[in-house]
């Protein structure tokens, strides 16, 4: 009888010895497959980050808190207006006493500007202001901005919320909010959707709408959105090019299609880490021209000097392989 216990209890034993085998294997599979979900998810968000860090991108900008120096001078033509030559600049101080939780923001870039539709953003009014980060991940990314324009010396405060959520193993969602208050010109408003996704062969779709409501241009323009398509593909470590039709539609004086317009953005940066060189050709459809064709090219130099504590990962030659 004992011989037989003793068997029974053997058996069950190796029962359980082969369940929690089971059970060990599974867990390590899942565990495998999440890493392996986190560092696809992880690849996405690095290749939208040198995309948006390469071509400069606001919202990229907007998240670093370390100190850079930007200097823009370019030249805009176009057939049916006058050439434009602009020079812009803005410089980000990083304050250590505050332990990066704080920057000091000189220039134009009170994040209130035009649409970063990367041919014709509209010179912003100089300004200086303190810019404070709140929380900072990939997920969620919190600051504040308070200043004054020099031009006028009008004050302005405002939040802005980014929220980045995963779609898939190739995609990703991304929401930012921006607001402000001018002491001069009341509320201004912007929200901007983008849908990004990285094909096998490492070309970047982004899908963007972007919308703002200014309080001092609500009866010329009411709520205007831009609705923008671009596709990005990184020739070399130091050479990109950008494909990109967008279209801008106004609330005001009536719903209507203000313009529509087709461009090819080729940018390049010098052996020298700090130079960049554009050159960005385009054809536009406008309301204003009665929709006939308006051709025109923008050459711009951009220097830029700084740390840039988010990049350096993503500005190795492997990191759009898949």
């Amino acid at each position: 009888m004992s011989l037989l216990l003793a068997l029974h209890a053997a058996a069950v034993a190796a029962q359980n010895d082969g369940e929690t085998s089971e059970q060990a294997q599974e867990s390590a599979e899942t565990t495998r497959a999440a890493k392996v979900h986190r560092l696809v998810e992880r690849k996405v968000n690095e290749t939208a980050q040198w995309i948006d860090s390469f071509f400069d991108d606001p919202n990229y900008v907007a998240e670093d808190a370390s100190t850079r120096l930007r200097l823009r001078p370019e030249v805009f033509f176009q057939e049916k207006r006058e050439a434009k030559v602009r020079v812009k600049l803005a410089v980000k101080v990083n304050l250590p006493r505050l332990s990066r939780r704080a920057s000091l923001v000189i220039g134009g870039d009170d994040g209130t500007g035009d649409f970063n539709n990367s041919l014709d953003d509209t010179l912003h009014d100089p300004s200086i202001g303190v810019q404070f980060f709140g929380k900072q991940s990939r997920s969620l990314n919190t600051s504040l901005v308070v200043g004054a324009k020099l031009n006028g010396l009008a004050l302005f405060a405002g939040p802005r919320v980014r929220f980045l959520q995963p779609l898939g193993e190739r995609s990703q969602f991304r929401f930012v909010q921006t607001f402000r208050w001018f002491t001069d010109n009341g509320w201004d408003s912007r929200t901007r959707l983008d849908f990004d996704h990285v094909f096998e062969s490492g070309v970047f779709l982004r899908q963007t709408v972007d919308g703002r409501w200014r309080a001092d241009r609500h009866e010329e323009e009411g709520f205007r959105t831009v609705v923008s398509t671009s596709v990005t593909q990184r020739l070399k470590r130091d050479l990109g090019l950008q494909y990109e039709w967008f279209t801008v539609f106004q609330t005001e004086p009536d719903n209507h299609v203000n313009s529509t317009t087709l461009a090819l953005r080729f940018r390049k940066r010098s052996k020298r880490e700090w130079l960049f060189f554009e050159v960005v050709p385009q054809l536009a459809f406008e309301d204003e021209f009665d929709w006939d064709p308006n051709p025109g090219i923008r050459f711009r130099f951009e220097i830029i000097f700084g740390e840039d504590t988010r990049s350096g990962k993503t500005r190795k030659d492997d990191d759009l392989l898949w």
